[in-house]
């Protein structure tokens, strides 16, 4: 009796290893063939509004035209304007609203937000791209539930295949909105990028930072302009770290940026009059051997 129930163990044991083996296999297969049809651009994935498909499953721009002007607009604007908090202003002070699609699919009308804006600057399927792979799951940390979902960069982006959809803009176009993007965000310390191009006249307005804090400073143009550093202020209510004006700051930074600058220009203009010398040594030259050759055809009386 013990050795039956031990051979039934051992069976039960084969069977059960033999069935998570064949799910195994059943879910890598379907997996090679969710990423081959991918690589193929013809998974069906959700359409961003805008986009629609028709029942044979080919994609199509919504035959909405209000829908096709307004996303249109959203990329005009961004492009004069580059900024997603001022295409979100000019469309709101518009009265100009964006369509949205709700999870039954029906289309609403709603209040442009910058997350809305920046949801349609950066989707790839608006220059007509199919792209799979663009989160990944975020490694879990003991007080978290669930796994979530962060963006992957542009560059890790698993498959992407162009001219899949009808574009709105096209694939350069998109580039470099999402360049102006990355750019704008005022993190220079993390990502050595810019941040949003501001008017007025000061020259450090984004790239200047406090010594004694480490945070960036500021531009503040009451009584002639100067630089403040308020983050401990905006963030903790202690004092500010400190202002300085910028009459001075502007003057020395002018003062050091010609000053690397003119060895520079000084190179630039030697190389370029050497090279105009050389032009016009070959134009004399050309000038003399032609002059030659017509004497030398004339015919002698």
């Amino acid at each position: 009796m013990t050795q039956v129930n031990a051979n039934g163990r051992l069976l039960l044991g084969l069977k059960g290893t033999i069935s998570e083996l064949e799910l195994h296999t059943i879910r890598s297969r379907l997996t090679a063939g969710l990423i081959a049809k991918a690589q193929r651009g013809e998974l069906a994935l959700t359409l961003p509004v805008g986009l629609v498909r028709d029942p044979s499953g080919v994609v199509l721009k919504d035959p909405d035209m209000a829908v096709q002007g307004r996303l249109s607009l959203v990329f005009e604007l961004f492009q004069k304007l580059r900024s997603i908090a001022k295409v979100m202003r000019m469309l709101n002070d518009r009265g100009l609203d964006l369509p949205r699609r709700d999870r039954h699919g029906d289309l609403h009308w709603v209040r442009a937000t910058v997350a809305a804006v920046a949801t349609i600057l950066k989707n790839p399927a608006y220059a007509g791209a199919f792209v799979y792979g663009r989160t990944r799951i975020r490694d879990t940390t003991p007080g978290e539930r669930s796994p979530t979902k962060v963006a992957r960069p542009r560059e890790e982006w698993r498959i992407v295949v162009k001219d899949r959809y009808p574009a709105y803009i096209d694939w350069p176009t998109y580039e470099n909105i999402r360049t102006i993007v990355s750019d704008n965000r005022a993190e220079y310390m993390r990502t050595k990028t810019r941040g949003i191009p501001r008017d007025g006249e000061l020259l450090l307005h984004g790239i200047v930072w406090c010594g004694r804090c480490n945070h960036k400073m500021y531009v503040r143009y009451k009584g002639g302009g100067e630089y403040v550093c308020n983050h401990l202020r905006t963030h903790s209510g202690l004092p500010s770290c400190q202002q300085m004006r910028a009459k001075a700051v502007d003057a020395a930074v002018s003062e050091a940026f010609l000053t690397a600058l003119a060895p520079a220009e000084l190179d630039a203009l030697s190389r370029t009059r050497r090279a105009q010398s050389q032009v016009d040594s070959a134009l004399k030259r050309f000038a003399i051997n032609l002059n030659h050759g017509f004497m030398a055809e004339r015919p002698h009386h």
